[in-house]
């Protein structure tokens, strides 16, 4: 991909760099799939021609002169024009303007993500580094370009906590000091919900979050970023059992709405709700989390007394994912049992016979169909009934037995939300 890059850019007499996270990760001996590359020149353009060398296709460029070539086999790489920055204010998104390169790595956001290797199309290689990255990455710390950098951007401040837990570095002193200097002018709180969501969805994201997120609490920027957010011991505890939960449940998908319904739980959806302007499917999630955190346990899953298969797989029927997770959470052995059995099996499980079965045997079109399946699927679940008896259990059923009542709801769940 690189030999690539550097061909289609010296066609162009153009210059392509790789820079930022992808360099400093190589130079931590990690291995890299993903390109970011910056040219000297027009990264449109330029990503044209790369995907028509590598037979990829582009994604539509963005307002900040970027462009991305999609591979064949999932791998993207991004492209830039080398570009300067000018904040109008503090918090507000940057102005831009084409720069040379050293210009682009002097406004990025920490030195260690300052570094760029020039791509030559003989297959030469230079590190370019011009605020000290390397030897940044050689200590173990992160550190801004220049003071004003948090207020320029405030979530620098998630990022660069993000990086510090993920590569076990440490806050640089003086980065430091302008972290909680930001905080204390507060600024984060003036950044746009979405540019703080997409942070934490990043954050989210990672491996260790919960840590990450016990350092913003202990910079006292959590509270500020979600208004109200503390992270206390059992909240700790919610966000490191949530993933265990989502396995046991058999929940697929995004992870980030379920820690981030668990980090909110003590009553601070609401308003992370409304800043983070959340997308309908990750709102249900969160939303369903808060009401289920407030709530009793349901008995079906509180009672120790036994229960029929078909009675338990009715009771949790209308449970959204997330009230699912909070009472697996909140739940004893039992009540875990309950809604792993249901998740294992009960949900899975189908009557062997179906409606057409019921229409030749006599039974006329309408609701009856549905109570009949119904008892033909009790009777599977509780007896292990084969398909013939489950036609028998159907057509002996009795014709005006109803659904089981559902609890209404604004929206619809989404599983793996």
């Amino acid at each position: 991909m690189c030999t690539a890059v550097a061909r289609a850019a010296g066609a162009r007499d153009e210059v392509a760099y790789l820079v930022g996270g992808c360099v400093r990760d190589l130079l931590l001996g990690q291995s890299q799939v993903d390109l970011d590359v910056v040219v000297e020149g027009d990264a449109v353009s330029l990503a044209a021609a790369v995907a028509e060398q590598l037979g990829a296709t582009t994604r539509t460029p963005s307002e900040f002169m970027t462009a991305a070539v999609e591979l064949s086999d999932g791998g993207h790489i991004d492209l830039t024009t080398a570009r300067q920055e000018t904040y109008p204010a503090p918090a507000n998104l940057p102005e831009v303007a084409p720069a040379s390169i050293t210009e682009d790595l002097w406004r990025r956001d920490f030195s260690v993500n300052a570094l760029a290797v020039r791509l030559g199309v003989d297959g030469a290689t230079e590190l370019i580094d011009p605020s000290g990255g390397r030897q940044d990455l050689a200590a173990g710390l992160i550190r801004i370009l220049h003071p004003r950098s948090f207020a320029d951007d405030p979530t620098r401040i998630i990022r660069a906590v993000r990086f510090e837990q993920r590569l076990g570095f440490a806050l640089e002193a003086a980065t430091e000091a302008a972290l909680r200097q930001t905080l204390t002018e507060g600024l984060l709180e003036q950044v746009s919900g979405p540019r703080v969501r997409d942070e934490l969805v990043k954050l989210l994201a990672e491996p260790q979050p919960v840590r990450m997120l016990r350092r913003l609490d202990e910079l006292g920027a959590l509270g500020r970023a979600l208004s109200g957010v503390r992270l206390d011991r059992q909240g700790q505890w919610r966000l490191e059992s949530t993933p265990a939960a989502l396995t046991a449940l058999k929940i697929g998908g995004r992870q980030w709405p379920f820690l981030l319904g668990a980090l909110c739980a003590r009553g601070e959806a609401g308003p992370a709700i409304e800043r983070l302007r959340l997308d309908a499917a990750a709102r249900v999630v969160v939303e369903a989390m808060a009401e289920a955190a407030r709530r009793p346990l349901p008995r079906v899953l509180s009672s120790r007394a036994p229960i029929l298969e078909s009675r338990l797989a009715e009771a949790l029927e209308p449970f959204a994912n997330g009230e699912r997770v909070v009472y697996w959470l909140r739940g004893s052995a039992i009540a875990r049992q309950r809604l792993e059995r249901d998740a294992d099996v009960l949900r899975r499980t189908r009557a062997d016979i179906s409606g057409d079965d019921l229409l030749t045997a006599g039974i006329p079109p309408g609701p009856a169909i549905g109570s009949r399946l119904r008892a033909a699927r009790a009777a599977k679940l509780d007896h292990g009934a084969d398909a013939e008896e489950q036609l028998r259990v159907a057509l002996a059923a009795a014709c005006d037995r109803q659904a089981p009542a559902r609890r209404r709801r604004v929206r619809p769940d989404v599983n793996g939300a």
